[in-house]
């Protein structure tokens, strides 16, 4: 049952004194009141720092796991970027060397005549840049090499008649060899056909099929 006012008077209580009883009493509830409100935030604040923690701990056992994750990755992206890099410095050498050589080949060929086509240049480009590796030919000049690997091959460049040796066909590479007449002049380019004849002149000599 509620205490009141009209409670009090009801045991003999003046009204006065009733009053200030129950103000003290209204005083003392709502000083309970606060203090148990303090109590209770208190208590909530708690549990906020114990869930906080815990989900600290959480954290910290999953970043322990993705920090070894994430370690594992970097040092294969660390991995795969220094491979790269290798690859890139290993590539870059070898164009710096095929430029070099190209320039030797070039330069080995200076007042030696045009080749006689891409396929044919292309060929002896590879010939001389094996021969600058070969111990065949070490000592010798850019000049002499080329000049060893092109001496035998009379196709090798435009304007040189081909000889015709004795039971065989042109020798040389580059372009195709004909040994009769008839293949030549089935040829359908007119300037091919031209060219064709040029660089076998022996076969239209008189005899010659």
């Amino acid at each position: 049952m509620a205490i009141t006012v009209k409670y009090l008077e009801d045991l003999g209580v003046e009204k006065e004194v009733a009053e200030k009883i129950f103000a003290e009493r209204s005083k003392e509830i709502e000083s309970d009141k606060a203090k148990r409100e303090a109590v209770e935030t208190k208590l909530k604040e708690a549990e906020k720092s114990l869930e906080s923690l815990t989900t600290e701990i959480d954290t910290l056992k999953t970043s322990g796991k993705n920090a070894e994750e994430i370690q594992a990755k970097l040092d294969a992206l660390i991995a795969e970027r220094e491979a790269e890099k290798t690859k890139a410095e290993a590539d870059r050498i070898m164009k710096e060397k095929l430029e070099a050589t190209k320039s030797r080949f070039e330069k080995a060929n200076e007042g030696k005549g045009e080749w006689y086509n891409e396929p044919t240049k292309d060929f002896y480009f590879k010939k001389f840049s094996d021969a600058l590796e070969s111990e065949e030919y070490a000592g010798q000049s850019d000049v002499d090499i080329l000049h060893s690997l092109t001496k035998d091959d009379q196709t090798a460049r435009k304007g040189v008649t081909a000889v015709k040796l004795q039971g065989g066909t042109p020798q040389g590479v580059g372009g195709k060899q004909y040994a009769t007449k008839a293949e030549i002049m089935a040829i359908k380019n007119y300037d091919e056909r031209v060219e064709a004849i040029s660089n076998n002149k022996h076969l239209f000599i008189k005899g010659d099929n």
